[in-house]
């Protein structure tokens, strides 16, 4: 089963670090992990000189976890996150991110003055 998680999530999700900010993330994938005891596998197509892809398949650290819990879904989702922004700094020329990420995240200059 392959499960796609939407990368922007509502302000009101678990918030996780990415590229150094905090950002709302939704932790689907996390859950149903550890709820079905199942491992998360990203996997990235990376491009290869001859025009063809090669796929980078990374499994999601989650031995350590028992069982579904907030802070486990948490840690987990954090963990993919992780993930998926050292294999961004490793291919930056491959990123091409069409979604607003950051849409929930207030920008420094509106939160400046309020600080």
């Amino acid at each position: 089963v392959g499960l796609v998680a939407d990368q922007a999530a509502p302000k009101e999700n678990v918030p996780v670090e990415f590229f150094g900010t905090m950002v709302p993330t939704h932790q689907g994938p996390s859950v149903f992990s550890l709820k079905m005891k199942s491992p998360i596998v990203a996997i990235f197509a990376v491009r290869r000189g001859d025009g063809g892809y090669d796929m980078k398949v990374i499994k999601i650290q989650s031995d350590d976890l028992d069982g579904y819990t907030e802070a486990n879904a948490a840690l987990l989702t954090q963990r993919h996150v992780k993930v998926t922004e050292d294999v961004i700094r490793q291919f930056p020329d491959h990123w091409m991110w069409m979604h607003k990420r950051w849409k929930h995240v207030p920008l420094q200059s509106q939160t400046a003055g309020n600080s």
